[in-house]
Formats: C-alpha cells, structure tokens, sequence
C-alpha cells in the first residue's frame, strides 16, 4: 500500500496533520462489524480519515467488547496507507445514552456528531438538542424507504444541522417537510453569502469502495475454485447463476425470489441443472422464515445454495463476479448495498422500482435525463419512466399496500408479482454472456461517475464538502445560565407564610 503524503490529494482533500484534524463523534454500528449500517459508516470513515479524526460510540446487539476503548489506527493505516490515522471506538451494547455522549464531549475536542441509522432508536440524542446546540452541531446521514411522506420524522430532521440524503427520494422528502427552512446542496454552488444557516441538506448516497469491489473474468482462477467449493462435481454444468445477498426478513421477499426461480426453471428442464440460485444470508430468522423447509417443500429438485457464513469484502467480490446476476426484489429497500456493489463488479441486477433501489437504475425522462422527485411524483412505482440504464432489468409493483406500526405509523409496502420476477431472470438468461458483461460495463462506469456519487471517493468528497460549510457558518446558541436557586434566595431576608415567601 503506497503511503499517503502530507499534502497529498485524496477525495478531494488534502491529507492533514493529525493536530490540524477537526474530530467528529460517529454514532453507528461498531465499524468492525458487517452490518448494513456498519458498512456504510466505514466507508465514511475510510474515506474521510485523512481530514477528519474520528471517536466512535460503536453498537452491537451483544457487543463481545462491551465497556472497552479499542483503537484501530494500524488496521487503519494499514487499510489506506495513511501515516497518521485517529480512530477510537467505545464499544457498546445497544444504541448508547446521553452520559456517553456527554462522557466524550467532555474528553475529546469533538466539531461534530454524525449520526447513522435509524432515528426511532435515538430519541435520548435528540431529547438533549437544547444542550447539544451549545456544543456542537449535529450531522445525520438519514434515508426513508418509501412515501407516503414520513412527517412523524420531522422533529428528528429539525433537530439536525445537516442531513445528508441516501437516496433521492429521501431527499425530496426532506424538503417537503422543511419547506423554507433549508439549504439545498445538491447541484448548488455551495453559496458562502449565507447570513443565517439554514438546515443544510444534501443527497450523498452510499458510496462503495471501487478497489474493493471490481470486474474479475469468469476464468480467474478465484472464481473458477469458488464454483467449485460451492458445487462441487456440478460445478461444470451451471451455466448461469442468481445472486441473493441480503436478510432473510419478510420485507425483502426471498420466499417470492425462490418461487420466480423456481417458475424460470420449470419451462425448461435443462435450467434445472444448468442453473443455480445462490442466497447469501441466515437459513432462520425470527423476521423471515425457515429457508430449510421452503426449498424442501417448494423447490428441492433446484440448485438453491445457501451460504450463511459471513463473508470477507475481498470474497464477496469473487461472489458477484461468479454470479451473472443479483437480484433485489425487497417490498421496502432504502438503498440497496448488495445491488451497487453488484454493479461495481459489472454484475447486472434485477430490483424492484422502490426507495433507493430505483436510483440505481437510473431511470431516465423524456429528455434523456436522470429523473427528479417532487411533491407530486415522490416515486416511480408506477412505472411512469420505463427506461433506466442498461445494467439494469426493473421490476414494478403489482400491489401496494399501506402499511403501519406504532413507531411507523404508515409506509406503503410495493410488492411486485413473483411472475414478474421469473420473467427478468428470463430475460438476463437469453442474453449472451458478451450483452450482459457490455451491460455490466456500463453499470460501473456510471456508479463512478460524479452523477451517480456512488463511488467511495465521491461519497468522501460530498461529506467533507459539505460538513466544512456546516463548520465554518455554525454558530453556537447562547450558554445555558444555571442558577442556584437557595443561594439566590438565602441573600434576601424572607418570612415564612406558610404557602410563600415573602420580602421583607
């Protein structure tokens, strides 16, 4: 790994002096693990740790690590070849609570609170706003999956000093609900004549790391073992495979993927053994269903692998490469990791037309441009742009249902038709290999575009673009005056009259 210099450009930065760093307090999951928020809060941190040193409250459900301090500067160092990283993580079980917060902004010179995830889990981050207003402001990368407008989330989005949108249509929902009160970034000029800031609000997707995941041949000796770790003697006669790489919960619609698979194979007995459906995620999960007895009683005669074991990001890049396909059929998706990095290793993909899975697609409009939401179209669910980029093969919603909990009071659920699903893999499986790997090419050169900021180093690039303004126009509130209320009073004489107190 090259070190990085002094001064050296990356993301759009320079490299800093660790002294010369601003230090920002990430609340997420523990950047150590591999989950969906986990992932997306080490590529921030990776990308960024050259301007930015970073304190992490790192959750877990059960955190093997619980009340420890754990520094990760040589993993880091490393991982990006950077001389000096700053990278503290406090391990935590759970989502953390406010004397941890105010723990760490008592020990360290902390610029700024970045926030990642779902804001129902922090309401203590947000009930201390009227304190934090003093200290410091506070960032969150938020996301919503699908309209209609979230407005029980409006006081979370007030009580931020930037929000930065994963997806497009979050993004829109933003702005709705904020109206006049905001600062739009997104294809701005970064107007520094503010006066008085705003909320200032951005669209930075999750931006995966293009050197991790990549094109590899189809006859790279990495694949070729693979295929044969997974198949064994069948290995030789799969000529075309699907790709699942998600939970296996009920919003993610497996049990609809395995019976299109099913249906494609079915009108024609030569896929059954030519063909294979391969599903990265948990046999059992108390928010899905048993995969055991599904494959058993619906599809045991099919090539329908499962690989529970938790993968490495150099492994699960030799997995999309082996895979002609990933497919992402979710009822309700903010983003969709699995779909971008598919599309990285110039893997085609299949998704259902939903939250941040349609931005992927790049559906385009009459003129040939990337589409935009607004007030009156926040989705196209209904299909109302058809084309998208060629990397791609859309499914629409058959039926949408209003869904509703008592912290999500409603959310429309878009199901598509597992007919609809069959019919997609069909079309990828009569491609040639040649159309899908042009289409595929396609997808990678367009996520790495700066349209797409899909890319780690665009990513990178929004974030400290935009957290450098939040810095430099943040003005603190005034300091909370705490007065003694009995020191006040003993310096009057007073009489007692029973219910009050009076002068004398």
């Amino acid at each position: 790994m090259k070190q990085l210099e002094l001064g050296e450009i990356r993301n759009g930065f320079p490299v800093l002096e660790k002294k010369d760093r601003e230090t920002l307090l990430l609340l997420a999951d523990d950047i150590q693990f591999h989950s969906g928020v986990a992932t997306i809060a080490r590529q921030v941190v990776l990308g960024t740790c050259h301007y930015f040193n970073w304190v992490q409250l790192g959750g877990a459900m059960k955190h093997p690590h619980e009340g420890k301090k754990v520094n990760i500067d040589i993993a880091v160092a490393n991982e990006i070849g950077l001389k000096d990283p700053s990278v503290e993580i406090f391990c935590i079980s759970g989502y953390g609570s406010p004397h941890l917060v105010r723990d760490i902004l008592h020990s360290y010179d902390i610029s700024a609170i970045f926030h990642i995830t779902d804001p129902r889990f922090w309401n203590w981050l947000y009930s201390m706003r009227a304190e934090l207003e003093t200290i410091c402001p506070v960032i969150y990368l938020d996301l919503w999956d699908c309209p209609p407008v979230p407005a029980w989330n409006e006081p979370f989005y007030r009580s931020s000093d930037l929000l930065l949108n994963i997806n497009r249509q979050t993004h829109q929902f933003v702005k709705t609900l904020l109206k006049d009160n905001v600062f739009d970034l997104y294809k701005s000029d970064y107007n520094n004549s503010l006066q008085q800031l705003p909320k200032l609000i951005d669209y930075v997707p999750h931006g995966q790391d293009e050197n991790t995941f990549f094109k590899i041949n189809k006859t790279d000796e990495k694949v070729v073992n693979l295929k044969k770790e997974i198949f064994n003697d069948k290995a030789d006669d799969i000529k075309f495979i699907c790709f699942y790489n998600n939970r296996n919960i009920r919003r993610k619609m497996l049990i609809d993927l395995i019976i299109a698979y099913r249906d494609f194979c079915l009108d024609d007995e030569k896929k059954i053994n030519s063909t294979a459906l391969i599903l990265h995620t948990d046999a059992k999960d108390e928010n899905g269903t048993d995969l055991s007895v599904v494959i058993n009683d619906l599809a045991n005669e099919l090539n329908i692998i499962i690989i529970e074991k938790k993968i490495s990001p150099q492994e699960m890049n030799v997995l999309y490469n082996l895979s002609d396909v990933t497919i992402n059929i979710g009822s309700n998706e903010g983003f969709g990791l699995s779909s971008l990095e598919s599309i990285m290793t110039e893997t085609m993909i299949i998704n259902n037309t939903t939250g941040g899975l349609q931005d992927q697609m790049r559906f385009e409009d009459e003129n040939g441009r990337w589409i935009e939401f607004t007030e009156e179209f926040p989705t196209n669910h209904n299909g109302r742009y058809k084309k998208c980029g060629e990397w791609a093969i859309p499914i629409f919603p058959k039926t949408r249902s209003i869904q509703g909990s008592i912290p999500t009071p409603y959310i429309f659920d878009d199901r598509c038709d597992w007919e609809d699903v069959s019919k997609a893999i069909l079309k990828v499986y009569e491609m040639s290999q040649e159309e899908r790997e042009i289409r595929g090419k396609k997808g990678r050169e367009w996520v790495l575009s700066k349209e797409s900021r899909m890319s780690t180093t665009e990513m990178s690039h929004h974030i400290i673009m935009d957290i450098n303004l939040l810095l430099e126009k943040w003005i603190p509130t005034r300091t909370i005056e705490m007065i003694n209320v009995n020191k006040e009073l003993e310096k009057k004489k007073t009489i007692n009259m029973g219910i009050l107190k009076s002068e004398l």
